[in-house]
């Protein structure tokens, strides 16, 4: 088998969304030729931990792990004096890893024919361990962007020299890597834009997924109130402030629907979510509840009634699709996604027929979109139809087929 090294900063037993690409790809190249060594952090100071997703690791990945000189204090110390932390996390937060990173790089490479390097980002400098593996040993390296870098709507920059000296960074990087992949179509025409087509073939999309092995449990037993659940972070533009104001309207226009409804927030969340719901008069009806483990996120998307997404509308978020939504499709649930329209989101929705979208922003259509999905709850007509042939298309085992023929490419040249 050839030999792959896959450098993720996320992986078991760090938890978070960050986590699941780089391990679905390692629990199935194998079944395509390829055999993954992983190189991770020991432990972060920033991302959850989910111990029971290790299971999921395969026992022939070898997976090595490395101290990464972190701080909080540079990290979250300037957010909490009102000041941009990029003034200081150059590329990111992370930067303490590269050393660690790359000497544990360099043994395996001494140990181990490897034939390419798949460095996922963020943290960006992931990339920076590829590239420098590359320069020295001529490796060939792919580039795995799960969210854009100099492009992301996200990342503010304090200054005009930090930016360029970012897209300075990012440019050397691309330029050196053999491969760039995207999770969407929008972020490669993003990408094609900012480097003006000369990119060519070099970016590719694969798209996140689900892993149908992890929808084997049977499905908890379904509450018997009307349960919408957000399965996610919440923070910044995902506060879900138009949401709350449509549940609102909703309680108002549809008295019986207070009785009947729980609208439960999983995972970590902002002061300002809770501000927002007591202030509203919703904390009988609104549950927030602290991140857990990728099993009970499943079995929380499994046994709801309805499943909520929520994608800001800031410019750039057209782009946006999270990770989960793919999960949230599988779970055969049906979808009610807050997203800006035109975009990337409410065409997946819509393409696979498991959900409605909704402008981010309009409360009447949020507000309707509840009250139609709760009738249809009280005469047990609510449920998914989706378009399985399109579903399966996001199914984690064929996308790591996808990538391995990448890997194929690039190994041969």
């Amino acid at each position: 088998m050839k030999k792959v090294l896959i450098i993720s900063y996320y992986f078991p037993p760090i938890g978070g969304v960050g986590t699941f690409r780089a391990l679905k790809f390692s629990k199935y190249l194998g079944d395509f030729g390829w055999e993954p060594t992983v190189l991770s952090v020991q432990t972060s100071k920033f991302a959850p931990r989910d111990e029971t997703l290790v299971k999921d690791i395969p026992g022939t990945v070898r997976v090595r792990r490395t101290r990464s000189m972190e701080s909080k204090v540079l990290s979250w110390g300037p957010m909490r004096l009102g000041i941009n932390p990029k003034w200081v996390n150059i590329p990111d937060q992370y930067f303490g890893w590269y050393p660690f990173a790359l000497r544990e790089a360099l043994r395996i490479t001494k140990e181990k024919r490897i034939d390419v390097v798949f460095a996922t980002a963020p943290p960006y400098t992931s990339l920076l361990i590829a590239k420098t593996l590359k320069e020295r040993l001529g490796i060939p390296f792919v580039i795995d962007f799960r969210d854009l870098w100099t492009e992301n709507f996200g990342i503010k920059y304090p200054t005009y020299l930090h930016r360029k000296f970012e897209e300075g960074l990012e440019e050397r990087i691309i330029d050196t890597a053999n491969k760039v992949l995207v999770v969407s179509e929008s972020n490669k025409r993003d990408l094609e834009k900012k480097y003006q087509g000369r990119l060519g073939s070099k970016v590719l999309t694969i798209p996140n997924g689900y892993d149908p092995s992890d929808f084997d449990r049977p499905v908890a037993t379904r509450p018997d109130k009307f349960v919408i659940a957000h399965v996610g972070s919440l923070y910044g533009s995902r506060i879900p402030v138009f949401f709350i104001e449509a549940l609102k309207r909703s309680l108002q226009s549809t008295p019986s629907l207070r009785g009947d409804i729980q609208v439960i927030f999983m995972g970590k969340s902002s002061s300002e979510l809770s501000g927002f719901v007591s202030k509203n008069g919703l904390n009988d009806v609104v549950r927030e509840v602290p991140f857990s483990s990728h099993e009970d996120a499943i079995s929380c998307m499994r046994s709801s009634s309805a499943l909520l997404l929520i994608v800001g509308k800031e410019p750039g978020s057209e782009g946006a699709i999270s990770g989960k939504v793919y999960e949230y499709i599988a779970s055969a649930r049906p979808i009610i996604a807050t997203v800006p329209i035109p975009g990337d989101a409410a065409e997946l929705i819509e393409r696979t027929k498991t959900g409605v979208a909704i402008h981010t922003d309009d409360v009447q259509g949020i507000e309707r979109i509840l009250v139609d999905f709760y009738r249809r709850w009280k005469r047990g007509e609510l449920r998914s139809e989706p378009d399985s042939s399109e579903v399966q298309r996001y199914d984690r085992k064929l996308l790591a087929n996808r990538l391995a023929e990448v890997f194929n490419e690039v190994s041969r040249k």
